[in-house]
């Protein structure tokens, strides 16, 4: 359990969509959505966020996007 959880009080900064809408075949701008989303996760975790929400996405495939960016920045192990 994080110290700060056990101490009484957490911190759960949500994630929210970036608002991109991909083309079919820009696969550079989802390599680039997800390195955003790792950047901005990867910060929230090291500053020892304990609940990483995810709100306010309405395209399922940045949701996705999103959550291959948590698990990078979160679990470098985790399989792409």
């Amino acid at each position: 359990m994080h110290a700060r959880c056990r101490a009484g009080r957490s911190s759960s900064p949500a994630t929210s969509a970036l608002g991109i809408r991909f083309a079919p075949d820009d696969a550079d701008a989802r390599t680039e959505a997800e390195e955003a989303f790792r950047e901005q996760i990867g910060v929230l975790w090291e500053a020892g966020a304990d609940l990483l929400p995810f709100e306010t996405f309405s395209d399922l495939e940045e949701l996705l996007i999103g959550v291959r960016g948590a698990a990078c920045a979160t679990c470098p192990s985790w399989p792409r």
